[in-house]
């Protein structure tokens, strides 16, 4: 990325004709390149001689030439969304004037800005943490009001505090260890030898569970909980498909086979984004090859699944292909779905229970549009995707957190060897993942990442 002290430029608004377009700047030069270009309507008047965050109605010149009406709002650092000087224009949504705009920008000295660019330096001048800066990107990409809700209360601060609760404890624990390994002997210091330590790391891990327990994937929420239906030819898979997305989506019919290929479509429970993929049936006797690709991509369909839901035919009763498709489920978080119920039954509740193995079962009648709606409720509830309580962290922040868990770990190990040096290593790794999730440890190929998967503009 550039310079932090590069004057940057770019699009805050999606390409394409619109009512309004949005262009920003953001570094020393920014207002001194807007004198450059815009002048206000009534007086004349450059950027730099305009009270600060106050809007004011003028045209983008260029060399007199009028190329634009628009608004202009001018920031002095460090009250800006950055915590440097910006300037933002506000004009007609033409790619061509965007784009003019933008050239003359450059040919006064600013530079094109990259992905998350301006986001990036909020959070190195201290406006953000990591935290709060990736969840102005989940934001962005929410398509949810549960996703939504999730990101502000991140960008509020949730996991922000939660991090610093954790640190401020294992902060003064280590601190009191330290205490043991320089003054132990000489001032008889028995902090580890009292249990102190160990009690005070139980409190921290306790901590840190708790907020491992609340966190859940933020690519899920945004992208969707993948849900795989799937089970025997005519189990009544499409009909399923189609009765919780409420749409025909899947053609159905009463001849085996039907599906031949992955089909797959979201919508909305509870606030949560869910992707159900209808699929082929898997065990039907067929020499042919196309049934054969169709078993497979069912199957790699399964693999990727957050969840499962195996169809059986309450009207034909359990059979052995559904204990060798259930074998498949193996690794998988699956649960069972006892489909045409309106139909006499041939399934009694012990062979049932003895195929679902433990896993929960619901009954429903797509025909008659029973059960529908439990079932509904009940898959968000077996992928974990309700929103209250619960905190939205990345993949990077996941992972960091499973690394926090282990130092934790090993320090506790290290406290029933009474090393007190080595309880003070892992402590001091811990604190440092605790601030690579934060961003108060630096790395500066992290940061790229992060930002890289912003868009332009943000």
């Amino acid at each position: 990325m550039h310079s932090r002290t590069e004057t940057i430029a770019a699009a805050a608004t999606p390409p394409g004709p619109s009512a309004l377009g949005v262009v920003r700047l953001s570094g020393p030069d920014s207002i001194k390149i807007a004198d450059t270009l815009f002048r206000t309507r009534k007086s004349a008047r450059k950027p730099s001689e305009l009270p600060s965050r106050t809007c004011h109605v003028g045209s983008i010149v260029d060399s007199g030439e009028i190329i634009d009406s628009a608004v202009i709002c001018t920031m002095k650092a460090p009250l800006s969304y950055t915590g440097e000087d910006m300037v933002e224009l506000s004009c007609h949504g033409s790619m061509l004037i965007i784009s003019r705009l933008l050239q003359l920008c450059r040919l006064a000295g600013a530079a094109y800005a990259e992905p998350g660019e301006f986001t990036k330096r909020a959070f190195l001048n201290g406006k953000m943490d990591l935290t709060q800066a990736e969840a102005v990107n989940s934001l962005i990409r929410a398509r949810t009001e549960g996703a939504r809700k999730q990101a502000i209360s991140l960008i509020s601060g949730d996991m922000s505090r939660a991090i610093e609760k954790i640190r401020d404890m294992l902060e003064e624990t280590k601190g009191l260890v330290d205490a043991d390994i320089e003054w132990g002997e000489e001032q008889k210091i028995e902090f580890i030898e009292q249990n102190g330590a160990s009690v005070r790391l139980k409190k921290i891990i306790c901590e840190t569970d708790r907020l491992v327990e609340q966190s859940y994937p933020a690519e899920s929420a945004i992208e969707g909980y993948r849900v795989v239906i799937c089970g025997l030819p005519n189990a009544g898979k499409s009909s399923l498909f189609n009765s919780l997305l409420k749409l025909s989506r899947s053609i159905t019919s009463r001849i085996p086979g039907t599906t031949r290929d992955v089909i797959e479509s979201e919508t909305v429970i509870d606030g949560c984004l869910v992707r159900f993929v209808d699929t082929a049936g898997i065990g039907l006797e067929s020499s042919k090859e196309i049934d054969k690709i169709s078993a497979y991509r069912s199957i790699d369909a399964i693999k990727s699944a957050d969840l499962a839901v195996y169809v059986i035919d309450g009207s034909s009763g359990i059979g052995k292909k559904d204990y060798e498709i259930r074998d498949k489920l193996e690794g998988v978080n699956w649960i069972a779905v006892v489909n045409k119920t309106d139909l006499k039954p041939k399934i009694d509740n012990n062979t049932l229970k003895d195929f679902c193995a433990g896993k929960e079962k619901v009954s429903v009648s797509c025909k008659r549009k029973r059960g529908i709606s439990k079932l509904a409720k009940y898959i968000i509830k077996e992928l974990g995707a309700g929103y209250a309580g619960r905190l939205m962290v990345s993949a990077r922040q996941k992972d960091l957190l499973e690394k926090l868990s282990g130092s934790f770990e090993s320090a506790a190990a290290e406290i029933e060897n009474g090393r007190s040096e080595l309880i003070s290593f892992e402590l001091g790794c811990a604190l440092d993942i605790l601030g690579k999730i934060d961003g108060k440890v630096i790395e500066e190929n992290i940061l790229d990442r992060v930002f890289e998967n912003f868009c332009i503009g943000k």
